[in-house]
This record gives structure tokens, C-alpha cells and sequence, in this order.
């Protein structure tokens, strides 16, 4: 009874493995009268990979930034920042990106203070670091137009900032965000 799906998988600061994950509990096809409601999961591995923890709901400081269904975004990585922050991408079916992020192993989670909203884009956001230690998601468009948008995090993912939407063409499909450091 339910998908499980998004899976995101990192390290903590003391090396464990986790996994950041949703199952869709609910109906497989969304109607008003039968939403679809993903819960949130992590797990935690202390010999990579070999045994798991028993799921754990994600436990938030903060209120969501919308009550439309959230899912988790298409980077498949917990990304870990020097700071030791975990940054694991989110996206709301009406169209809000953002973040959320933990800096106490994934103990809680806080969802980003400021969010992307613009018209045709705001699906299955991928985020990677940039050159600066910056954070930089990539958005795909939802509708007709058939370029990516850009958001950009200065601050580790508590505030994003729109940098462009008609730079790169985009199909209406999921992203993945990369930067090769190398």
C-alpha cells in the first residue's frame, strides 16, 4: 500500500550512511477527492550498507512553506556541506522548490525560510554545489516552455533567489545537477 520513491543517499559527519527517502501513502493517482500523501523517511547505516536502521519519520523545526503535496526533488544525494549541513532538494505540486536541511545528522530538518514560485517551472529541482561553495538548483519546466530555471542559495539553503529561466533548453523531464571540481 503505498510507492516507495526519491531515494537520496549521503553521509553524516561521523561517516554513517543515510538514506532520505518517501513513500506515497494513499491512492497511485492523485484526485481531489483521493490525494496522495508522502510521508518522509530516513535511515541511517553504520557499515555501509550491510544493516539499516528501521525508518524514522523526518522530524521538522519549522513549518512547510505550503500544505500542496511536497515530494522530495531529483538530486538522489544527500549533499553534505563543509559545514556539515545535509541539504536534500524538495518540491511542491503547486510548484514551489526549495530545500530542506539538517544540522544535526538528519536528527531534524528545517525547510528552507524563502522558496522559488514562478509561473511553468517548480518541478523535480536537482541542487550541487557551484564553484564557490554556493548552492545552484536547476528547475524543470512543468508546462510548454522548454527551458530550465536557475536558483541560487548563498546562505546553505535557507534562502533561494531566482538567477534565470531562458538559458538552457530543457525537456519536461527530471534533472540531475552536477559540478565536476576536476
Amino acid at each position: 500500500a503505498g510507492i516507495i520513491k526519491h531515494p537520496h543517499l549521503g553521509r553524516t559527519s561521523d561517516n554513517r550512511l543515510i538514506l532520505v527517502y518517501e513513500k506515497s501513502i494513499g491512492y497511485s493517482e492523485a484526485t481531489p477527492e483521493n490525494p496522495v500523501n508522502y510521508v518522509k523517511y530516513i535511515r541511517y547505516s553504520p557499515d555501509n550498507g550491510v544493516t539499516w536502521t528501521a525508518p524514522t519519520q523526518l522530524v521538522f523545526n519549522n513549518s512547510a512553506p505550503t500544505t500542496a503535496l511536497m515530494a522530495l526533488g531529483t538530486t538522489c544525494e544527500v549533499l553534505k556541506l563543509k559545514t556539515g549541513r545535509l541539504i536534500v532538494a524538495m518540491y511542491s505540486a503547486g510548484g514551489l522548490c526549495f530545500c530542506i536541511y539538517s544540522d544535526n545528522d538528519g536528527a531534524s530538518w528545517s525547510y528552507s525560510e524563502s522558496w522559488i514560485s514562478i509561473a511553468n517551472w517548480g518541478h523535480e529541482p536537482s541542487i550541487a554545489l557551484d564553484s564557490d561553495n554556493n548552492l545552484v538548483m536547476a528547475i524543470r519546466p512543468r508546462g510548454s516552455k522548454y527551458a530550465a530555471a536557475f536558483s541560487k542559495s548563498v546562505d546553505d539553503g535557507e534562502n533561494w533567489e531566482l538567477m534565470h529561466t531562458d538559458r538552457l533548453t530543457s525537456s519536461i523531464n527530471q534533472s540531475f545537477l552536477l559540478y565536476d571540481d576536476s
